[in-house]
């Protein structure tokens, strides 16, 4: 591996780990701060709104600039504002509208880094093989993060008792991360512009959402299957674990690590095989999704801790099969000068769908059992996954992607 591609995956690495233990921490002061279920749902959904606003504005804007020196700004700035959220805690003023607005301000931020990270990827590969191979050891490095970061997190909880200290985790890896991308260096490129910035945009909607491209299946798929876990994991499975008589502030911090941890394992066995270059794969992953919140139900309903903690490893087993195998298809897909914009609506329609399962998740568990939710879930996720597996198959588009995969 090149310099370029090793500081790039220790950024990554960061940035995606701050990400990680800045939505444990939200997660568990939604909890801490909220007064019921719905309420914790909404208070982690106003982080998806600056995405309505400004997700689709990112893409855009990556194209146009550096991307280095944006996700350096970016790093800096989301750093400072989180750092918000313990100082408040420190001098007691750390309220529901104080939360919400920090976190509000460092979505608006990472709106226009994912983007610009992401589009960032291709230049430092030279085929779809080592791009998707790249990718597949980006997930692996980022759920590396994911198992550092809330076992460090943990153990800080075991130490200060004070959950927003843990914001202070992810201040200090942007901070880092901002550092490494200063040191990467890549020929000067020229901006991607096209007539106006909202001509650039339609372009990047009509490649992805047009009745000839198939990747709007990918994308649906995408999101469907986020609407039916993000929830589970950031609400219900605090509710579980204390169900279990597990304490969910120490647990919850393991029960993601171990999740992490399937995923790295996953990742670099599936690294080596070739079909994890077929698109077909991501659907797939999600099926193995679905089957983990089977399982999860089922752990809950006959009080097995064996079950849970399986069901948490399929789920991260689930998540590379899925993930850099529809990363690896929206860049391979895309035209350099729209990669960007793609990305930024990937990324924009994934935090919606963040947003919603909080909101549905949240709202579902104070009509319905905690069982019934799982249950619920988990039926959304294997139907969209054959659903949209059916469609993408019959479209001649994905079926000559298929072909050339094979050759």
């Amino acid at each position: 591996m090149t310099k370029n591609v090793l500081l790039y995956i220790l950024t990554d690495t960061l940035a995606s780990g701050s990400d990680v233990i800045s939505s444990m921490a939200a997660a568990l002061v939604a909890v801490d701060l909220a007064s019921n279920s719905f309420q914790s749902g909404l208070i982690l959904f106003s982080a998806s709104i600056p995405y309505v606003l400004f997700g689709l504005a990112g893409g855009v804007v990556a194209d146009r600039v550096d991307k280095r020196r944006l996700m350096i700004w970016c790093d800096l700035v989301r750093a400072m504002l989180l750092s918000l959220i313990p100082l408040a805690a420190a001098f007691h003023r750390l309220t529901v509208p104080v939360l919400i607005g920090s976190l509000l301000l460092a979505s608006s931020v990472r709106a226009f880094y994912f983007p610009a990270r992401k589009g960032l990827t291709p230049d430092l590969v030279a085929d779809e093989v080592l791009l998707n191979q790249l990718n597949l050891y980006l997930n692996a490095t980022e759920s590396l993060g994911g198992i550092i970061m809330p076992i460090v997190g943990s153990v800080l909880l075991l130490w200060t008792h004070a959950i927003p200290d843990l914001f202070w985790i992810p201040v200090t890896t942007l901070f880092i991360s901002a550092l490494a991308v200063y040191l990467i260096r890549l020929p000067k490129q020229l901006p991607s512009l096209g007539a106006t910035p909202l001509n650039d945009l339609m372009q990047g909607l009509a490649l992805v959402f047009s009745q000839r491209s198939p990747l709007r299946y990918l994308v649906a798929a995408f999101a469907t299957a986020i609407v039916a876990e993000a929830g589970v994991i950031k609400i219900a499975l605090p509710k579980i674990l204390t169900a279990m008589h597990l304490s969910h502030n120490v647990s919850y911090g393991l029960a993601i690590g171990l999740m992490a941890s399937a995923e790295v394992g996953m990742s670099f066995l599936w690294v080596k095989r070739r079909a994890s270059r077929s698109p077909t794969w991501i659907f797939g992953g999600y099926a193995v999704r679905a089957g983990g919140l089977a399982l999860l139900a089922m752990g809950l309903g006959i009080g097995s801790l064996p079950l849970l903690m399986g069901a948490i490893v399929v789920q991260g087993i689930g998540m590379p099969i899925s993930g850099p195998s529809l990363t690896t298809a929206l860049q391979t897909h895309t035209p350099r000068p729209l990669i960007g914009k793609v990305m930024a609506i990937r990324s924009t329609i994934g935090n919606l769908s963040d947003g919603a399962s909080y909101l549905l998740i949240g709202g579902l568990l104070e009509v319905l059992s905690l069982d019934r939710v799982l249950w619920l879930c988990m039926t959304l996720a294997a139907l969209s996954a054959l659903t949209f597996l059916i469609l993408w198959s019959r479209h001649p588009v994905s079926q000559s992607w298929e072909r050339g995969q094979a050759g």
